[in-house]
């Protein structure tokens, strides 16, 4: 009960804030330097993807209302992202350390800051099941994947298939749930960062929820799109796929605007359409562009509120995980949502 009430004061204190707009690109030079004291938040994204700036408007708003300087860096590369975190358990000017965690070397780090170094620490989007004790906001990966599968199939009843071994992310499954379930589905998964970790459970969810074959797609490869396209619409009718989740932004607008330019049938052809967080290019999409389509929504302006707020807490609070999703866009139905429970948080 203590953690529910917990739990729900945070996201009182989040409600409470709007969204602020127009923020520059870069933060602030002051921000970032000089001797002040500041939390550092150091994140995995791009600095030009939507969905993080949407983070960055969270943490500008619980600035505000706890009274911290943080200071936000953005490290797509692994490996200066690693050395920006030594940094910051080594500045005397941290007082507190907010990361996401997309990779075990990387959770090795941050569980350093927090059990040696005794810095405030919280971990936000990627890495639930990574971040140990430590308190994470953000939400189940793969009961997002699974959940979204759900939701997947119960835009349309597929008919049971006869099943066999399927492959996903170079390892043979049985493509059965726990209880037994098997449809005809068969998804490509579209990745946009390698060995993230928090990707590779969305797929892995995926699967369980669709009950079919889940294939990988990254966007590495320069003709991703006709790829896709090859899959969707090539071939075999039978043979097509005919599920595709793109599992970030960029990955989903790039698709939106191929489809603007040749149309969804010769993008997506006949498959349903599963995209991992909300946007206002996906919400734009309307007419029939817009059927079969299903939108998760992880809230990152929470992620960056309450990960603020909760580090102003310096570890004070006894929870673990406080899921700011999956959140899904109003009208979806889930074909069996069973499916997804009674599993295990990470």
């Amino acid at each position: 009960m203590r953690h529910e009430t917990l739990r729900s004061l945070a996201l009182c204190l989040a409600t409470t804030w709007a969204p602020a707009a127009g923020l520059a690109a870069d933060d602030p030079p002051d921000l970032c330097s000089g001797n002040a004291a500041r939390v550092e938040m150091i994140v995995h994204g791009s600095e030009s993807d939507d969905f993080w700036q949407k983070v960055r408007r969270g943490v500008r708003d619980a600035e505000t209302a706890v009274g911290l300087q943080v200071c936000l860096r953005f490290r797509p590369d692994i490996a200066m992202m690693m050395v920006a975190i030594e940094e910051t358990i080594e500045a005397p000017t941290t007082t507190g350390l907010i990361a996401t965690i997309p990779t075990v070397p990387i959770s090795k780090l941050i569980k350093s800051a927090h059990d040696k170094k005794k810095i405030p620490v919280v971990t936000i989007n990627s890495g639930a099941d990574l971040a140990g004790p430590i308190l994470h906001v953000g939400q189940n990966e793969r009961q997002a994947g699974c959940l979204l599968g759900a939701a997947l199939n119960g835009l349309t009843a597929p008919q049971a298939s006869a099943g066999g071994a399927t492959k996903h992310s170079g390892h043979a499954q049985d493509n059965r749930s726990e209880r037994g379930r098997r449809t005809d589905s068969s998804a490509v998964c579209i990745v946009h960062e390698q060995n993230n970790n928090a990707l590779e459970q969305r797929c892995d969810g995926l699967a369980v929820g669709l009950g079919g074959r889940v294939r990988v797609l990254s966007t590495s490869q320069d003709d991703w799109l006709d790829k896709l396209a090859e899959l969707t619409t090539g071939g075999d009718p039978d043979s097509r796929v005919n599920v595709v989740v793109a599992l970030g932004p960029d990955s989903s607008h790039e698709i939106l605007n191929r489809m603007k330019i040749v149309g969804r049938d010769k993008v997506l052809g006949s498959a349903k359409f599963g995209v991992f967080d909300r946007t206002e290019e996906v919400d734009a999409v309307e007419g029939a562009d817009k059927i079969n389509n299903v939108v998760v929504d992880q809230q990152p302006y929470l992620q960056g509120y309450l990960s603020v707020v909760f580090v102003s807490l310096k570890n004070a609070v006894p929870i673990r995980m406080v899921e700011s999703g999956p959140k899904f866009r109003d009208g979806v139905r889930f074909g069996d949502e069973n499916i997804c429970r009674d599993r295990p948080s990470p």
